[in-house]
């Protein structure tokens, strides 16, 4: 019984995934092939040429938009949509933030930027190094 309720609890989650390039993306993918029900991307930027996890023809789009056309659920259970930065997304269980520390700096001398009514987790993207989550940060 137990593998069956967190089954449901998966399947009814909603996890915002903010800042799409390569660990947002991987991210997002593996949530969607985890059963996540709803997987909501947001990130405005333009994609650029650097970035393997989009293709060349998406190079100026919107990261959330051209993600959103390249992930796909292969078991049709979870939900993809694109969350506009600064949409109100009432309902969510996780907000994951997948940024570099001097943005992880930036936010925190916002706090307004931070009032959600879920869970934040910072993923950091450090270049030479593995992702990492912030120890001890007030974010999460």
């Amino acid at each position: 019984m137990g593998a069956a309720v967190t089954e449901a609890r998966r399947r009814l989650s909603t996890v915002l995934v903010e800042g799409l390039e390569e660990l947002g993306f991987t991210l997002a993918r593996h949530l969607i092939s985890a059963g996540i029900g709803t997987v909501l991307l947001c990130d405005e930027s333009p994609v650029t040429g650097a970035e393997n996890s989009y293709r060349s023809l998406d190079e100026g789009r919107p990261r959330a938009e051209a993600a959103l056309s390249l992930l796909e659920d292969p078991g049709g259970t979870s939900v993809l949509a694109e969350a506009p930065e600064g949409a109100i997304t009432s309902g969510v269980d996780l907000r994951v933030l997948c940024v570099s520390t001097a943005a992880l700096d930036a936010l925190g001398q916002h706090p307004e930027a931070l009032r959600y009514d879920c869970p934040i987790l910072p993923v950091l993207h450090s270049p030479g190094g593995p992702p990492a989550s912030r120890y001890g940060s007030a974010l999460c």
